[in-house]
């Protein structure tokens, strides 16, 4: 098949660079860089679920797209596919990110790891269940208080990873003990409007 060459531009607040020359092995690929053409980001996800590695080259190229790589950005997304098809650094780096210490970055690796699943993803989730604690966020300071004892209003407390790891395990598990329909939330001592406790998940229908 001949080689055609791709020029994506997203007329938004991204813009792509043009690509060289990438090779689509199916009418389906081919359509669906149409649809990345016409700023459709969610047809970078579903080139991942089409497991055509075809797709590798074209989704590396937009990896590499500077657009702040904020979670559903171009980037994101191209990192998300090249996973889900076996991509191993990128998988890595997604990995990386759920066993950090910056609970902003585990929160959007478990959701990045729904899309991905695997075994891998399977057996990091599980390790994420032991998280049952309410989190500040990285570099904050959670004894700081205001003029009169009171807690800034700027601190950002993340809920326990557990909560996340264990929606997520419920979607991606074959025959999962929760129902991925059931709604989970922490259930334990609260400190005031913040909720900083010890939280065991509780799941109901």
């Amino acid at each position: 098949m001949m080689n055609l060459t791709i020029y994506l531009t997203i007329v938004a607040t991204v813009t792509i660079p043009v690509f060289s020359q990438v090779a689509p092995s199916s009418a389906t690929l081919r359509e669906k860089i149409r649809e990345i053409e016409k700023g459709e980001r969610q047809a970078i996800l579903d080139l991942g679920k089409m497991a055509d590695r075809s797709a590798i080259p074209y989704l590396q190229r937009l990896r590499q797209n500077e657009d702040g790589g904020q979670f559903g950005s171009i980037s994101i997304s191209a990192q998300m596919a090249l996973a889900k098809l076996g991509d191993e650094k990128e998988m890595g780096q997604i990995l990386s990110e759920a066993n950090s210490d910056d609970p902003r970055l585990q929160e959007r690796a478990v959701s990045k790891l729904a899309y991905v699943g695997g075994k891998e993803a399977i057996a990091t989730l599980i390790g994420l269940l032991g998280i049952d604690k309410y989190r500040d966020q990285k570099g904050g300071e959670p004894n700081r208080r205001g003029p009169n004892g009171e807690l800034p209003f700027e601190r950002v407390i993340f809920e326990p990873l557990n909560l996340d790891a264990m929606k997520v395990l419920a979607q991606i598990v074959p025959n999962p003990p929760v129902d991925p329909k059931a709604k989970c939330r922490p259930e334990g001592k609260t400190h005031a409007s913040r909720r900083v406790c010890v939280a065991k998940v509780v799941c109901s229908a």
